[in-house]
């Protein structure tokens, strides 16, 4: 009975990654269909269609997944009689067909989903009337990709990633072994230097012949190890394509949720890189791909009205300008970023001073766009608006050993690219010392090593600064921002300090540490998910007797070193003063006439320190605002005697509560209900269906 269970496990495993493949052939040649005009062209893919819904209809009944098979049928029916009349499909059809793919998807991870979801899909899609030779509708999104080489079948076997990852760590651990070696024979030429003061021949002759062999060793070794990593990595390669597939139905539907009309162009997705950079960088591409379409492009009649087709267009290529860099480019022709918005956000938020705005140049605050915290949208959504997806994206590149920049220009358009390394399993790091600890910072953030002078240092604001191409650079002990327990020796050459000159986007600090060390090929080792995120450190090295070195985080010690002097600051002054501040709460006002919904939104939100005051409906909670002090309101919109939309209208319009945040949180999705709540003044507009308490509260955060 356990070998059966055993052998259904793997049946069914197998079956997993077979119907990726189907399905993701069925996904991207229903889209196509939608764009083909010519007939010639149409019958083909409908051909390729078939096929694979047979394919994986026969699949499915052989691990006894019925309602799959079942809705496998049913499409394939479908299929069937387009070939039998050479048909075309219409966008709804289409629709209906791509849904019942996406429930074959889910259904595959979670078999305990509701079958009625299946019954009432066969349903609509055994109503689907075909007429002959029926015409094509316009389609919305068209996608170009270059032709992929066919590989063939006796060219691949299916192997575990799980091995193949267990198969790289264990070539990577061979590297320290290189090191060690190289390290020997550094200190075996150390000896033989000292040797040579006094000249003992015999002893003398030994050691230089133990260091000619282990030189010929390390020869050896390296190029084994290498040879071996290279084949290692290339197995763990993936194209581009095995992600960006599912861009242009990720594109299709948030296109028209929004009435817009988009092409995606897609070029270069035969490049291969490393599978784990794949994974990493998946998120940020999706972002930038609905950012692209959520603020880049413009409605249609927009479009027309400034001389551009209605049509918008959103191309990503990815290229090669070296053997081990990708170039990823995302580009759209809408009506770029509004310069004007973001200064003006950028100076509200304090980051900059009006007058420091005016000697800044259009690229330097293009920049700003990768600071958290910064969004020009109207309001914040489920889409966007948070500010923090571009300084999440800067952060993933930059943890990968990437760089990303942007350039924009009034209606034609936004610009990104990103490079990437093609693997993430060795880097170049700068091994560093502050008292006994150890640290590395990645090379390809690494600006400038400096060794300076006290008396060249300069003093603005109380703060150490340096003067580096024309730019003041403050400077901030590595020690204190990682608040380490330092025991300090002072040191021979105590009128010089080392610095480490850090870059992150539009930021650069130099950091002071005791000793430049070294520079070396570093093999990252990630921390297990009992160290998901440690602040400062992204990863750890080792080196020569096993010694575990942590690789800082460029992005968390910037941001550290400008929280920390701030801080330094604020304890100053509380110990001249001798007062302990106290912190008054921040007042939320949460309105809805469920009182369900009033319970759970309270909670959640006093559960992270804040005063919570209810209202029943907008009347009810007007009164309050009028009478009390509020920080934020929180409201429904469908509510008796008056909504939540006219609840807004209503405080933006009344002088001394104008200025209060509001969110609405509420079923209604549709894309008139959003554009209603930027137009009465929201802040943000969160859907009940997608709710997640922890989104709440960081929008809270952010707004008060």
């Amino acid at each position: 009975m356990e070998n059966e269970k055993e052998f259904q496990a793997r049946l069914l495993a197998a079956f997993k990654v077979e119907s990726e493949e189907h399905i993701n052939s069925i996904t991207n040649n229903l889209l196509k269909l939608e764009r083909i005009t010519s007939h010639e062209d149409y019958i083909p893919v409908i051909e390729t269609v078939f096929r694979s819904i047979h394919s994986l209809k026969g699949a499915a009944r052989a691990v006894n997944l019925k309602w799959i098979e079942a809705l496998c049928k049913s499409i394939e029916d479908v299929f069937a009689v387009c070939k039998k009349f050479k048909s075309k499909l219409s966008s709804e059809q289409l629709d209906i067909l791509l849904k019942g793919i996406e429930i074959i998807t889910i259904y595959i991870q979670k078999p305990e989903s509701d079958p009625k979801i299946f019954r009432d899909l066969i349903a609509k899609i055994d109503n689907i009337k075909i007429e002959e030779k029926a015409q094509p509708t316009q389609p919305p999104i068209t996608i170009v990709e270059q032709i992929k080489p066919e590989v063939k079948s006796l060219d691949t076997i299916r192997v575990s990633t799980s091995k193949l990852n267990d198969l790289l760590i264990q070539t990577e651990e061979m590297i320290p072994v290189k090191v060690t070696i190289a390290n020997t024979i550094k200190v075996l030429r150390q000896m033989l230097d000292s040797f040579n003061l006094w000249n003992p021949k015999n002893l003398q002759e030994k050691i230089m012949e133990l260091s000619e062999s282990t030189e010929d060793l390390h020869r050896s070794y390296s190029q084994q190890i290498e040879k071996l990593l290279s084949d290692i990595k290339q197995v763990l390669m993936l194209p581009f394509s095995s992600f960006l597939e599912g861009i242009p139905k990720m594109a299709r539907e948030l296109s028209r949720d929004q009435g817009k009309e988009v092409n995606i162009e897609i070029t270069g997705g035969e490049v291969e890189i490393d599978r784990r950079i794949l994974e990493a960088i998946k998120d940020p591409i999706i972002h930038m791909v609905r950012n692209a379409i959520d603020h880049g492009i413009e409605m249609p009649k927009e479009r027309i009205s400034i001389n551009k087709l209605p049509v918008g267009k959103i191309k990503i290529r990815v290229s090669t300008p070296a053997s081990d860099k990708i170039e990823l480019i995302i580009s759209d022709d809408g009506h770029g970023i509004d310069i004007k918005s973001l200064k003006e956000v950028v100076i509200k938020k304090g980051i900059i001073t009006e007058s420091t705005a005016r000697d800044l140049d259009e690229q330097t605050f293009i920049s700003y766009i990768f600071q958290s915290d910064i969004s020009t949208s109207p309001i914040i959504t489920d889409i966007s608006g948070r500010g923090l997806g571009m300084a999440i994206v800067q952060e993933r590149v930059e943890i990968l050993g990437g760089k990303i920049s942007v350039n924009t220009s009034l209606n034609k358009g936004t610009y990104f690219k990103i490079i990437l390394p093609v693997t993430i399993a060795s880097f170049r790091g700068i091994f560093t010392r502050v008292s006994e600890h150890v640290f590395v910072f990645p090379t390809v953030s690494v600006n400038r090593i400096k060794r300076v002078k006290k008396d060249e240092l300069q003093t603005i604001e109380n703060r150490h600064t340096i003067l580096e191409n024309h730019k003041t650079i403050p400077i901030v002990s590595l020690g204190e921002v990682l608040e380490l327990s330092i025991s300090y020796k002072k040191s021979s050459d105590s009128d010089y300090i080392q610095l480490v000159i850090v870059e992150s986007g539009n930021h650069q600090i130099a950091f002071t540490v005791d000793e430049i060390l070294d520079e070396e090929e570093c093999i990252v080792k990630h921390f297990g998910s009992q160290l998901a995120r440690v602040k400062a450190i992204s990863g750890a090295t080792i080196i020569g007797r096993g010694r575990v070195v942590p690789i800082l985080n460029i992005q968390d010690l910037i941001s550290l070193a400008k929280n920390s002097r701030a801080l330094a600051q604020v304890k100053e002054t509380q110990k001249e003063e001798n007062i302990e501040p106290e912190i008054p709460k921040s007042t939320v006002l949460v309105v809805d006439d469920s009182v369900t919904s009033r319970i759970l939104l309270k909670n959640v939100i006093e559960s992270s320190g804040y005063k919570v005051k209810t209202a029943v409906d907008g009347l009810d909670a007007l009164s309050i605002l009028k009478t009390e002090k509020i920080n934020l309101v929180v409201s429904d919109i469908e509510m008796p005697r008056m909504n939540g939309f006219s609840l807004t209208e209503k405080i933006r319009n009344e002088k001394n509560i104008s200025e209060t945040p509001i969110i609405l949180v509420t079923a209604r999705e549709s894309k008139e209900d959003r554009e209603r709540g930027i137009d009465s003044g929201a802040n943000a507009y969160i859907i009940k269906r997608s709710f997640d308490q922890d989104n709440l509260l960081s929008i809270i955060k952010r707004l008060i």
